[in-house]
C-alpha cells in the first residue's frame, strides 16, 4: 500500500523536566507505520523550520529511514507545542502554548500533489489548512483519515465528514450517543476514542467496542491517538475494512506509546543512533531491535517498551 500522512512534525517541550521531544501527527503515524510493516510505501508530507529543532527532526527521519523528498525546510521556527503530564500519565496541552511556526501556511507542491493522488491511504488533521483541497482532489477509490483531536478543539466535523472515509475524534463515554448519531447521520464511519475507557466505531447504525489494553504503568499517553490512528486506519485497509481487527490492533499499538515521556516509537539519540526496543518478559527487561520487536508485537506479544527521540 502507498501510505501518505500530511499534518505537522512538532516540538514538544515539557517543562516539567525540561525536555524536548520530538512529535506531531505527521511524525508519529509515520514512525507507527514504519513499526508496523516495512513492506508498504510510506510517505511524509511536511514543513520545517531551519532552526534547530527542525535540524534535530530531520537528522531523526533520516535515522529511521524516511524518504525526505516531501519534507519541506523554510527560513524560521519549527511548530512547537507544551506539554504537561499528571500522575497517572494523562497528557494536558498548556493553552496558548502551541507555535504553527513554518507549518501555518504550509502548501503542498505540485510533486506533494501527485504523490497524494497515487495513495491509497491519506491522513490528515481538520485543522490542516489544506484539508479542503484535499478532499477536493481525493479520488472515490483512496481512504481518507481525518483527525478531528479532542472534542475540546470544538472543530465543526458536519462539513468535513462529507469527504472522509475515516473520522476520529477524542472524547469521554458521555459523548457516545452525540457521535453515534452524527455517524448515522453521514454514514460515515467515526472512531471515538476515550483513553483508558476504550474507543467506539460507529458505522452504518452498528456499534463497534475495544477495551483499553492495560499496561503495568502509563507514563504519558502522548502520542497514543496519533498511534492508534496509524495503526487503525492500516489494518482497516489492510483486512478488507474489517472495523473490529482494526480497533483491536489500534489499541495495541497505541498501548505500546504509553511507555514513556515523548510522541515517537523509537529510541533516545543521546548516545546511541540505534533503535532499541525495551521488551519486558517475565518480569525482566531485555533489548531487541526493531524488526524483532515488530515482529513480537505482531504475534501478539504486547508488553514491548518503545523508547524515544530526545531533541
Amino acid at each position: 500500500m502507498n501510505l501518505v500522512t500530511l499534518s505537522a512534525c512538532c516540538a514538544d517541550h515539557y517543562p516539567q523536566t525540561n525536555e524536548t521531544y520530538i512529535g506531531g501527527n505527521a511524525f508519529n503515524q509515520a514512525l507507527t507505520w514504519h513499526a508496523i510493516s516495512k513492506e508498504e510505501t510510506i510517505h511524509l508530507i511536511c514543513c520545517i523550520g531551519n532552526d534547530k529543532n527542525g535540524q534535530s527532526i530531520k537528522a531523526a527521519m533520516e535515522r529511521s529511514g524516511f524518504d525526505l523528498s516531501h519534507v519541506s525546510i523554510a527560513d524560521g521556527m519549527t511548530a512547537k507545542n507544551q506539554l504537561t503530564v499528571d500522575k497517572e500519565g494523562e497528557r494536558f496541552g498548556t493553552e496558548g502554548s502551541w507555535i504553527s511556526g513554518v507549518s501555518e501556511f504550509f502548501a503542498p507542491t505540485e510533486k506533494d500533489w501527485e504523490l497524494i493522488h497515487q495513495a491509497d491511504l491519506i491522513s490528515t488533521c481538520a485543522n490542516n489548512h489544506n484539508i479542503f483541497e484535499i478532499q477536493k482532489r481525493k479520488k472515490e477509490t483512496q481512504c481518507l483519515s481525518i483527525d478531528f483531536m479532542d472534542k475540546e478543539n470544538h472543530i465543526d466535523m458536519a462539513p468535513l465528514l462529507v469527504g472522509s472515509d475515516i473520522a476520529f475524534i477524542s472524547a469521554t463515554p458521555t459523548d457516545k450517543s452525540f457521535y453515534k448519531e452524527m455517524a448515522e447521520q453521514s454514514g460515515k464511519l467515526v472512531v471515538l476514542t476515550m483513553g483508558r475507557h476504550g474507543s467506539i466505531a460507529f458505522y452504518q447504525g452498528e456499534e463497534f467496542f475495544q477495551d483499553a489494553i492495560k499496561v503495568r504503568k502509563v507514563i504519558d499517553t502522548t502520542g497514543c491517538g496519533d498511534t492508534f490512528q496509524a495503526a487503525f486506519a492500516y489494518y482497516y485497509l489492510k483486512s478488507g475494512k474489517n472495523i473490529r481487527e482494526a480497533l483491536e490492533q489500534g489499541a495495541n499499538w497505541a498501548s505500546l506509546a504509553t511507555f514513556h515521556h515523548c510522541d515517537a516509537l523509537v529510541n533516545s539519540i543521546d548516545d546511541d543512533p540505534r533503535i532499541v526496543f525495551l521488551l519486558l518478559r517475565n518480569g525482566a527487561e531485555e533489548k531487541c531491535n526493531i524488526d524483532d520487536a515488530a515482529k513480537l508485537h505482531r504475534n501478539g506479544h504486547h508488553q514491548c517498551a518503545m523508547g524515544i527521540f530526545r531533541l
